[in-house]
């Protein structure tokens, strides 16, 4: 796995799938990469509660994992997008947003959003949650 020196993250992606996040960045070299730390709520899809880079599951506890993380922490944020808030005009006011993550991103700007979903990886990669259910997947309901 070719681990970049240095990114700017660009872009984020939540999924609704049960909380998959996708960073996208590009390189020193100017290539683009994604970083994508895939939904840990069901065990029917591929590789729940792992850390992939271009789209290949990276190695627990490895080198290029910690490589990965050192880059995330480094990152610099430049949103493709101008950064601008999702005003009350955009939404209605009869909406109801379920969800403080959700209310979170609709409230940010790109950039925090960058930063935010950044974060959230971090935190869960160098976790032990993390570590069991990239190994063992998702624990079973009682």
């Amino acid at each position: 796995m070719n681990i970049p020196q240095s990114i700017t993250l660009t872009e984020a992606e939540f999924w609704f799938d049960g909380g998959t996040i996708s960073l996208h960045a590009v390189t020193e070299t100017g290539d683009e990469c994604r970083i994508r730390l895939n939904q840990r709520m069901f065990d029917t899809y591929a590789n729940p509660g792992r850390l992939c880079f271009n789209d290949r599951p990276v190695d627990i506890r490895s080198k290029a994992e910690s490589e990965i993380v050192d880059l995330l922490k480094l990152a610099s944020v430049v949103p493709r997008e101008a950064p601008q808030k999702l005003t009350d005009e955009r939404i209605s006011p009869n909406a109801i947003i379920l969800g403080d993550d959700i209310k979170d991103v609709v409230n940010s700007s790109p950039g925090e959003n960058l930063l935010r979903h950044r974060d959230r990886i971090v935190a869960y990669v160098e976790s032990d949650e993390y570590v069991q259910i990239a190994k063992n997947g998702v624990p079973k309901s009682l």
